[in-house]
């Protein structure tokens, strides 16, 4: 069984975020490089909610 990382839990922890929190922070943020960061959580939290409502049985295209 493979060893949950910091980097595993910081992702855990970005998916369970409010997106809009995320969004503010990526646009906001005094540091260039932390709102880099930001958008790169918002958008993997946005990927895997969107991964969860397509596999859902009530999505139809």
């Amino acid at each position: 069984m493979r060893k949950e990382n910091e980097f595993d839990k910081m992702l855990e922890k970005a998916e369970k975020t409010n997106l809009q929190k995320l969004m503010d922070e990526s646009m906001y943020n005094p540091d260039p490089d932390k709102r880099k960061v930001y958008e790169t959580l918002y958008t993997y939290a946005l990927d895997k909610r969107q991964e969860k409502l397509i596999r859902s049985k009530e999505f139809v295209i």
